[in-house]
């Protein structure tokens, strides 16, 4: 997305338009959508070097694209969750609601005991 926007800017520039604020929201919104940090700061500092005002929506897409950024850094989102192996037969899995952990328990145990270790 930010290369075709990026491709649009370029045409502009050779007529002799100057982007306006608008267009510059845009850029900002295909580098956060492409999760291209050093590209959206590149955008913010041609916007201040232009003189161009940080209105109401590019606070907005500043702080859209912090987000995301986060996110995208969290270990959880780098990669999927390794695969466990199949619990040993005769084991049950539940979650947790109050930690939001799973526990386990043998289905055949008499004194219907509860662990917090995986069984291997």
């Amino acid at each position: 997305a930010l290369q075709k926007v990026r491709g649009i800017l370029e045409e502009m520039r050779t007529g002799g338009i100057q982007p306006h604020v608008f267009f510059y929201c845009e850029l900002l919104r295909a580098a956060t959508e492409d999760v291209d940090d050093e590209a959206f700061r590149q955008i913010l500092f041609e916007l201040d070097d232009r003189g161009i005002p940080r209105i109401r929506k590019v606070e907005s897409r500043i702080d859209l694209h912090r987000q995301k950024m986060s996110a995208a850094s969290r270990p959880e989102f780098a990669r999927p969750p390794p695969q466990e192996a199949p619990l040993p037969e005769g084991w049950e899995q539940a979650m947790d609601p109050a930690s939001g952990r799973p526990y386990y328990w043998r289905a055949a145990d008499p004194n219907n005991s509860v662990t917090w270790e995986r069984p291997a």
